[in-house]
C-alpha cells in the first residue's frame, strides 16, 4: 500500500511548470541547500546577498517538507483566489551533514502553488528551480517538484523526522546589538548562512512591544533576551492578519481556498492576538530577511535584524464549519508558547497631580492585579530619575512601594524648580513554574514655578556626535520666546531667537539659551555642549556614493547634485550629477530645508542602503539651503 501511494502520488505531483526558456534543455546542477546560502566572502551588507553566485542557475536537491503548505499565509486575492504560497523545506542530507544552512523557503504562485499545496509536512520531494531574491530575502523558485515519499509512510525516510522539529538556538546567534546607536540592533552576519530559513526555537524571551490586529493591519511582536531583539513576521496564516477574504476561506462568499481555514469566531479560536508586553514566551519559527522595522529597533535597512516567522499555533481545522470534531490539537506544533503573563499595573493616581511646586512631595498609587490566583507577587517597586533643567539625565533610584491589599503607594522627595521626575512602576511576579514576569507602568511629574518661564529643553541631549548634529529646543510655556547664542556668550533679548527648525552643527558647539514670556520672569539660562567629531568618508561624485559600502558607513558627498524630482512621501528627493543619480529616502524628515527642482545640493551627509535592490541614501543631517540653481532639461 505504501508503494502504491508513492507511485500514484508521484504521477499526480510530478509536473513541469512552464520553466523559462533558459531551462528548457538544461541539466540541473546537483547542489545542497547549504550551497544556496554560502558566500566565499562574508557579506558586509544585506544588499550584497542577491549577488550569490548561484542566483538564477538551474539546480536540484532533495528535501523534506517542514512547514505545512496549507498553513501558508498565501497572498493578495486575485479573481477570488489567493496566489502565492510559502513552503519551508530541509535538505535530506541535513541529518548526516548537520542542519546549518540546510533549510530554504520555496515561494511560488499559480499552478505551482496548486502542486505545493497538495503536499504535507513530512513529504520528501525532489526540487528543480533557481535561487531568487525578493529585495534582499532569498527564495527558491521551484520549476519542477517530484514527490519521492513520506516520513510517515516510508521507512527509508523515517530518520528525517528530527528535521521537522525546531533547533534550540540563542537569540545572539541571530541578531546582535549595533555599535552605531543605543537601543539599535542588527543581524549577525557571521551566522547568516547557518540560520537563514532554519526552523529554530528561542526560549525565554520577553515581549517588549506589540501591535494587535485592528482591521487591515498585521500583528507582530518584538522580543528580547536582554541583549538583542527579534521581530515576528507573518508568512504563516496562523500568525498573519485576519483581514479580508482569501487569507482564510470564507464559506459564505466562496472566497479563498477550500482548505485554508482560520477560525475568527471567539467561541472557536478567535483572531490571533499577540501577547502583551511583559509576557515571557518560547518562540519557534523560520528565520527570514526583510526590512520590516515597525518599532525602530533596526540600525538600518541594509543591516536589519533577521526576523522570525512562527508557523503553527497548536490548532488545525481539517474541514470548514463550526463542528469542533474537525478541530485537532494533538501532535500540532505550537510555535508561540506563553510561559507567563505580567501583572496588570493600573489605576495610577498622582497626588496632588503630575505638576507640583518645589515644596510639595508627590505621591503615586497603583493597583497591581495578578494574571491568575496561582501567580505569586514578588515585589512592587518604583524606579525613577529626577532630572534637573540643567541636566539631560540623572542616576536611577529604585524604591520599594508600600502595599495595602492590591494598592501600592510611594511618596517622592521634594525637588527643585523645573525638575522632571520620570518613573516606572515594576511589579515582579512568578508563575507556578517559577517563571518571572514584570508588569510595568510609566509616568512623569514636573516641578513647576508659575512665576517663571520654563527653561528650554534640548533634543538630542548634549554629547559627542559624528560629523553633524541637528539640535532642537522647546519649552512647555505657551507663547515663550527662546533666545540663544552659539559662541559661548550669555544670551539676552538682543540674541538670536529660536525659530523652531533644527540647528545643524558640523563642529563642536556650546549652546546657551533661556526662555521668556510676557507676564512671567525669564527662565534660568541653560547650557549644552555638542562635541562633533569628523568620521565621514568624503566622496565627490554620486557614482562613488552609489558604490559605497552599505554597512552603516557615513559618507559626505562634496560634489554638486541637482534636484530633479521631489515627493512628499517619505520626504523623498531624486538627485543627479554628471556621473549618476540617487534617491534620498528621508522617512524621519531629517532634511528640513526646502528644495525645488533645479536646486543644487552639496555637503550631503548620508549612509548608503537599498530597498528591494534600489540603491538609496539615508540623510544623517540637513545639508542646508541650496547653493545655487540649474535649469533642468
Amino acid at each position: 500500500m505504501n508503494k502504491l501511494y508513492k507511485i500514484c502520488a508521484a504521477l499526480l505531483l510530478t509536473m513541469t511548470f512552464g520553466a523559462e526558456a533558459m531551462f528548457a534543455q538544461a541539466t540541473p546542477q546537483q547542489v545542497s541547500v547549504r550551497d544556496l546560502h554560502a558566500y566565499d566572502v562574508l557579506p558586509s551588507s544585506q544588499a550584497d546577498l542577491p549577488g550569490h553566485p548561484l542566483t538564477g542557475q538551474l539546480v536540484t536537491f532533495d528535501a523534506v517538507v517542514v512547514s505545512a503548505p496549507k498553513n501558508s499565509g498565501l497572498a493578495t486575492v486575485n479573481d477570488g483566489v489567493p496566489g502565492r504560497i510559502h513552503v519551508f523545506v530541509a535538505d535530506v542530507n541535513a541529518i548526516e551533514d548537520g542542519r546549518n544552512g540546510m533549510y530554504i523557503q520555496i515561494v511560488v504562485d499559480g499552478a505551482r502553488r496548486e502542486t505545493l499545496e497538495a503536499l504535507l509536512s513530512g513529504d520528501v520531494i525532489r526540487v528543480e528551480g533557481d535561487l531568487r531574491f525578493f529585495g534582499n530575502g532569498s527564495q527558491f523558485n521551484a520549476s519542477e517538484v517530484t514527490l519521492l515519499g513520506s516520513i510517515a509512510l516510508d521507512a527509508e525516510y523515517a530518520d528525517l523526522s528530527p528535521l521537522l522539529e525546531p533547533e534550540v538556538v540563542s537569540l545572539t546567534d541571530i541578531n546582535i546589538p549595533s555599535t552605531e546607536g543605543e537601543g539599535l540592533h542588527r543581524w549577525n552576519a557571521n551566522a547568516y548562512s547557518n540560520y537563514i530559513h532554519s526552523y529554530v526555537k528561542i526560549e525565554g524571551l520577553e515581549v517588549i512591544d506589540r501591535v494587535e490586529n485592528p482591521p487591515n493591519n498585521r500583528p507582530w511582536i518584538a522580543l528580547t533576551d536582554g541583549t538583542s531583539i527579534i521581530y515576528t513576521t507573518d508568512t504563516s496564516l496562523r500568525f498573519r492578519n485576519d483581514r479580508g477574504d482569501g487569507y482564510a476561506y470564507n464559506p459564505e462568499t466562496g472566497q479563498g481556498l477550500g482548505y485554508n481555514w482560520r477560525r475568527l469566531a471567539e467561541e472557536l479560536d478567535g483572531p490571533y492576538v499577540p501577547p502583551v508586553a511583559g509576557s515571557i514566551v518560547d518562540i519557534s519559527g523560520f528565520i527570514l530577511v526583510n526590512e520590516f522595522n515597525p518599532a525602530g529597533y533596526d540600525v538600518s535597512t541594509a543591516q536589519s535584524t533577521l526576523k522570525i516567522a512562527p508557523w503553527d499555533d497548536g490548532v488545525v481545522w481539517t474541514q470548514d464549519g463550526t463542528d469542533t470534531d474537525f478541530r485537532f490539537t494533538e501532535g500540532v506544533n505550537n510555535d508561540l508558547v506563553v510561559l507567563g503573563f505580567p501583572a496588570l499595573v493600573d489605576n495610577l493616581v498622582v497626588t496632588p497631580g503630575d505638576e507640583i511646586d518645589n515644596a510639595t512631595q508627590a505621591t503615586i498609587s497603583v493597583d497591581v492585579i495578578l494574571p491568575e490566583d496561582t501567580y505569586t507577587l514578588e515585589s512592587v517597586s518604583v524606579a525613577y530619575r529626577a532630572i534637573g533643567f540643567d541636566e539631560d539625565t540623572s542616576d536611577l533610584v529604585t524604591e520599594t512601594m508600600t502595599g495595602s491589599g492590591d494598592t501600592y503607594t510611594f511618596t517622592f522627595p521634594a525637588f527643585p524648580d523645573f525638575t522632571r521626575i520620570e518613573y516606572t512602576v515594576n511589579a515582579v511576579s512568578t508563575t507556578p513554574d517559577n517563571v518571572e514576569t514584570v508588569g510595568r507602568l510609566n509616568g512623569s511629574i514636573f516641578v513647576n514655578n508659575e512665576d517663571f518661564t520654563v527653561p528650554p529643553r534640548f533634543s538630542p541631549p548634549a554629547g559627542t556626535y559624528a560629523n553633524q548634529v541637528a539640535v532642537t529646543m522647546s519649552t512647555p510655556t505657551t507663547g515663550a520666546t527662546i533666545y540663544y547664542t552659539t559662541d559661548g556668550s550669555e544670551p539676552d533679548e538682543t540674541s538670536d531667537i529660536y525659530g523652531g527648525s533644527a540647528l545643524t552643527f558640523d563642529q563642536t558647539t556650546t549652546i546657551r539659551a533661556y526662555a521668556d514670556v510676557s507676564g512671567k520672569q525669564a527662565s534660568p539660562m541653560v547650557t549644552r555642549q555638542y562635541v562633533v567629531e569628523q568620521a565621514a568618508v568624503e566622496v565627490s561624485t554620486l557614482a562613488d556614493l552609489r558604490a559605497g559600502s552599505q554597512d552603516g558607513t557615513v559618507y559626505l558627498y562634496t560634489g554638486e547634485a541637482v534636484v530633479v524630482y521631489t515627493q512628499n512621501n517619505r520626504n523623498q528627493k531624486f538627485l543627479m550629477d554628471e556621473t549618476a543619480g540617487i534617491l534620498i529616502d528621508d522617512l524621519p524628515g531629517t532634511i528640513t530645508s526646502a528644495y525645488a527642482i533645479g536646486d543644487v545640493v552639496t555637503n550631503l551627509l548620508v549612509t548608503v542602503t537599498n530597498f528591494r535592490q534600489l540603491t538609496q541614501v539615508i540623510p544623517q543631517a540637513d545639508p542646508g539651503a541650496p547653493t545655487s540653481t540649474k535649469e533642468i532639461v
